[in-house]
């Protein structure tokens, strides 16, 4: 198991429809146009087993929760020791779309989940792993149903009731309260938060890695 961290965590969280796949790109393109060692991955998926786990997780709608919820689990296990990891200690910058945040809103929150097994398991495969930062795309509930309707392709998680999504959004906001985030208002212009998002994570990179050098919003 890997302990010690050496490059640097930035994870995505969000409701779904709120850009963090869209922005968690965007961030990646432009740090690499800056020439910095920059990974992006996501959850559920990252490796070639996780992506086969994520189809069954997002299609099969007779999977009970639980169960449902230890595939989550693997996933990130074989994400972490294959992925995440080895890229952290090559010192990459890791951008990461969902990571523990979106189990403790979704599997936790949502299904009803108990929020101690969910951290067990957590700290069977994570350990001390942290995200450096955590960006929360906040988008405001009524405007939920609206894009996920609109999205190019759907899975059974675009078909839930108001109800469940205002739970999801609620636990997502109270998790950010704690130390590391930056909040997103995901309803104002995409072009805005690009740049809002790129100069904090530069602001990190520079403090993490002692840089000086201006880097571009190209």
């Amino acid at each position: 198991m890997y302990n010690k961290k050496t490059g640097l965590f930035i994870v995505l969280e969000g409701i779904d429809g709120s850009g963090k796949t869209h922005h968690g790109k965007k961030l990646y393109l432009r740090l690499k146009k800056n020439n910095l060692p920059v990974e992006y991955t996501r959850e559920p998926g990252g490796t070639k087993t996780s992506e086969s786990i994520r189809k069954i997780i997002l299609n099969n709608k007779r999977i009970n929760r639980r169960t449902e919820t230890f595939l989550y689990f693997a996933c990130r296990s074989e994400h972490l020791e294959k992925k995440i990891y080895p890229c952290l200690k090559k010192n990459k910058i890791v951008i990461c779309d969902r990571f523990l945040d979106s189990t403790l809103a979704y599997q936790g929150a949502g299904f009803g989940i108990d929020k101690k097994t969910i951290l067990t398991m957590q700290n069977l495969i994570a350990k001390r792993l942290k995200p450096d930062l955590t960006i929360l795309l906040k988008l405001n509930s009524k405007y939920i149903k609206t894009r996920l309707i609109n999205r190019r392709s759907n899975n059974k998680y675009d078909f839930l009731n108001k109800k469940f999504y205002k739970i999801v959004n609620n636990a997502f906001s109270t998790l950010s309260r704690k130390g590391r985030y930056l909040v997103v208002n995901s309803s104002i212009s995409r072009t805005v938060n690009e740049r809002i998002i790129f100069d904090k994570v530069i602001n990190v990179i520079k403090k993490r890695y002692g840089i000086r050098r201006k880097f571009k919003f190209q």
